[in-house]
């Protein structure tokens, strides 16, 4: 009895992951660029950066922006200082000028009392403060092309959308730890990219964002979830999507991409994982719930399965099916992520990377009942 309810739950949890993974790459396959937009609007934008400790990467930023091709009469920049303990405000202050501003977070926030995201409430502060009707999204330790924000602002006019959310690229060093992060994270952005397509919004990436900031306002920011731990990405991704009708899109365009770098040892991927996940419960959207569910049982089912074939042969044709049934979906999709991002070489790592991916899915469903989180020194809950 116990051998039959472990191969119907195995075998559900198959089904539901080939119709989750056939979405994703059809969703994929769908998506287009928009390089080839004719007129580039004129539209008033502010680019609003968070940076929390990153001397090491804000200036280089900040160069990449003043050579952006959009009208610079109709952009400006938004720095927020969240409270940083490094020299983050002194390297901003050679880019300060008509088109660049520095905000110090604790000039809006008692800083000191304050118990919600920091983050959120550093762009919600520039959202307030912005002059722009779009609001363009990085994070401080990004990189971006020239066209970067005329090619989303192009993407925006052409699909008439209320929120475009771009490619995110992963730079790494070249050891193995840090190969196997993009791949996995290149995974998660060609999810968030397919299940847009498809008209079904999971998960974004809030390095790499355009919105209107009359939405943003009027969806209350992030008043309702200014508590989280994370989610500064997924939650407005969600509230503007439902409010807008599903005026939301994904530019699958690599002039629209920034480049980031990974984490730097296995406890930050750990903890970013768990920090990730820690918003799956509020955001209350049944497809990424069940998303979430199918992979987390299915892996779980399957590395019990594998390690029961050292006892016993009864499970082998149930694991073998639902084994190179998932690797085939999984090759297929990550091949049209990582060709997309110019990193097809990362599937040299695939098998190892099933390992890892498989682990950390684990790891992160069975801990993400712990709500003590760490983010950039600062304890969050």
């Amino acid at each position: 009895m116990v051998s039959l309810a472990f191969s119907i739950v195995l075998g559900v949890a198959l089904v539901l992951y080939v119709f989750f993974f056939l979405l994703f790459i059809f969703g994929w396959s769908s998506l287009r660029g928009c390089s080839g937009s004719s007129r580039l609007p004129e539209k008033q934008v502010s680019v609003v950066i968070v940076a929390r400790n990153e001397e090491a990467h804000i200036g280089a930023l900040l160069s990449d922006l003043s050579k952006q091709r959009y009208p610079k009469a109709c952009t400006e920049i938004i720095v927020v200082n969240d409270c940083s303990t490094d020299n983050t405000a002194a390297a901003v202050l050679p880019y300060i000028g008509e088109r660049v501003r520095l905000l110090q977070l604790e000039d809006y926030v008692d800083v000191v009392h304050f118990k919600g995201s920091f983050k959120k409430m550093a762009i919600q502060v520039a959202v307030q403060q912005a002059r722009g009707e779009w609001i363009a999204r990085v994070d401080a330790d990004c990189r971006v092309g020239p066209h970067w924000l005329s090619t989303l602002m192009c993407c925006q006019q052409a699909r008439q959308a209320v929120m475009v959310c771009g490619p995110v690229n992963f730079s790494h060093d070249g050891s193995l730890m840090q190969q196997l992060i993009a791949l996995d994270n290149l995974g998660l952005m060609g999810i968030g990219g397919a299940t847009l397509a498809m008209g079904m919004p999971t998960i974004c990436n809030g390095a790499n964002m355009l919105f209107s900031r009359r939405a943003f306002l009027e969806a209350g920011g992030y008043t309702s979830n200014l508590h989280r731990a994370s989610g500064d990405d997924v939650f407005l991704l969600h509230a503007l999507f439902k409010n807008s009708g599903g005026r939301v899109v994904f530019c699958r365009d690599k002039a629209a991409e920034v480049i980031t770098g990974v984490a730097n040892s296995w406890t930050e991927v750990l903890e970013q994982r768990r920090r990730w996940a820690s918003k799956l419960d509020a955001v209350r959207n049944i497809p990424l719930v069940l998303m979430a569910a199918t992979v987390l049982v299915f892996n779980l089912f399957l590395f019990i399965a594998a390690a029961g074939l050292m006892w016993t042969q009864e499970h082998l044709f149930v694991f073998l099916l639902a084994g190179v049934t998932k690797w085939i979906l999984d090759v297929t999709f990550l091949t049209q992520v990582t060709r997309f991002a110019g990193q097809w070489r990362l599937l040299r790592l695939f098998l190892i990377g099933e390992l890892l991916h498989g682990v950390l899915v684990m790891w992160v469903g069975l801990t993400a009942w712990k709500k003590s989180i760490t983010w950039k020194g600062r304890p969050i809950s």
